[in-house]
């Protein structure tokens, strides 16, 4: 990923040779398509590695990357960029294992039956 490079953030022999061995198992096994391999592997063994503070070219690489992203169909790679790159803006930070906002309330509907769903508490979660 040649996006990355201005900020440094190029990858090792060992995560190419894990990328190009999970596309390789998911097309010779016929289990998904090529697109949705390419977006797995970007998501879970790619993504996880950016992380870092706010800056010009940190601000660019992101860009840039989002473009690559949509332009190649990488849905799941792309939402989770722009995600980091939200994050980015507004905290100054951005990390691939971010925790969830404290601020972040669950409002069930009264009518809504959560043990019908096999949910027993919404324990950990402020209630609305």
């Amino acid at each position: 990923m040649e996006v990355l490079r201005p900020a440094r953030m190029h990858f090792g022999w060992r995560t190419l040779s894990d990328v190009l061995g999970y596309v390789e198992q998911t097309q010779a096994s016929g289990v998904i398509g090529f697109e949705h391999a390419l977006d797995h592997v970007v998501y879970a063994k790619l993504l996880p590695k950016l992380r870092g503070e706010d800056s010009p070219r940190f601000q660019a690489v992101f860009a840039a990357l989002k473009k690559v992203l949509e332009a190649r169909g990488l849905t799941d790679s792309h939402q989770k960029v722009r995600d980091m790159h939200e994050d980015l803006m507004h905290t100054g930070s951005t990390r691939f294992w971010r925790r969830p906002c404290r601020s972040f309330i669950v409002r069930v509907p009264k009518a809504y039956d959560l043990q019908s769903c096999g949910v027993r508490s919404l324990r950990g979660f402020p209630s609305a």
